[in-house]
């Protein structure tokens, strides 16, 4: 740039503004000049950095329920032979017969004698009656436990390892 460029730069007189404000001018930027030290720098060691990302597979366990079983409680009547002792009566006819011994005075006595004389009487016997009702005799209830246990997982996960290999320099000739 030319020098007439650069102090227009930093001069600057606005030309379409009015007297009544005051001119804007703007000076040089100053710029600091890093100090030179002159005594003799102390050997300084070049370094060079090379990194790698090592990366290693790693287990991760969850839980998930997933249905195994489905259960039902279902009621069936099963049916099986009882057998009960009862005691039963029945009346029976026995036709008990006395003799006569004519030495007492009863026997005297004349029977009147009725031809075709039939006495009929009635005979009862107790029958079983069997009457069979359900009544409840116990109550069942369905219950749903959880248990909790441990379980191992084993599984095999892959790392990268890193290696330092150093090159030789030419072998030394001898």
């Amino acid at each position: 740039m030319s020098k007439s460029k650069a102090k227009s730069q930093y001069k600057a007189k606005p030309k379409s503004k009015p007297k009544s404000k005051p001119e804007l001018t703007l000076e040089p930027e100053l710029t600091l000049e890093p100090e030179v030290d002159t005594r003799t720098p102390a050997p300084v060691p070049r370094t060079e950095e090379v990194s790698v990302i090592r990366s290693e597979e790693r287990l991760r366990t969850g839980i998930r329920t997933i249905p195994v079983e489905r259960v039902r409680m279902q009621k069936v009547i099963v049916t099986e032979e009882k057998t009960i002792t009862v005691t039963v009566r029945r009346e029976e006819l026995r036709l008990v017969r006395d003799t006569i011994d004519h030495s007492t005075p009863d026997a005297d006595t004349p029977v009147e004698r009725t031809p075709d004389t039939t006495h009929t009487m009635v005979l009862h016997e107790e029958r079983i009656e069997v009457i069979r009702t359900v009544v409840p005799v116990e109550r069942v209830t369905l219950v749903k436990e959880t248990f909790t246990g441990e379980q191992t997982v084993t599984g095999a996960i892959r790392k990268e390892q890193v290696e330092f290999v150093q090159a030789l320099a030419s072998p030394p000739a001898t």
